[in-house]
């Protein structure tokens, strides 16, 4: 066994290489919207009443409204009750994707909640 062989071997058993099977499953993820963000949609309301989702690998605030029918992203800010964040680009970006997927969904469950509550 040469050693790049030996290396190879390593990186595939601790997964940083690429095998037909990860492929596969790469392109089906992709084709789902890729890895699932860690969004609670509906967490709480703040203090002026609107919808407030968290996500959860990050850290971070996200206020919700609905106009026109479609579930829109207003803020992203961090939680200032935790020491680390993640970015708030990309929970921006996960929380629009979030909403896209909602907005295309014949019935959707934040959409009917927030209406019900009245947050905008």
């Amino acid at each position: 066994m040469t050693k790049t062989s030996s290396i190879s071997s390593a990186a595939a058993a601790l997964g940083s290489v690429r095998s037909p099977a990860k492929t596969a499953a790469a392109r089906i993820n992709g084709k789902l919207g890729g890895r699932p963000a860690n969004i609670d949609p509906c967490n709480t309301t703040d203090d002026k009443g609107r919808t407030v989702g968290y996500d959860l690998g990050r850290s971070n605030f996200i206020t919700w409204a609905v106009s026109g029918g479609k579930l829109s992203v207003v803020l992203v800010e961090h939680d200032s009750e935790v020491e680390s964040h993640g970015s708030l680009a990309a929970t921006e970006r996960a929380a629009r994707s979030f909403a896209a997927r909602e907005n295309a969904k014949e019935c959707s469950l934040i959409i009917a909640c927030i209406r019900e509550y009245g947050d905008y």
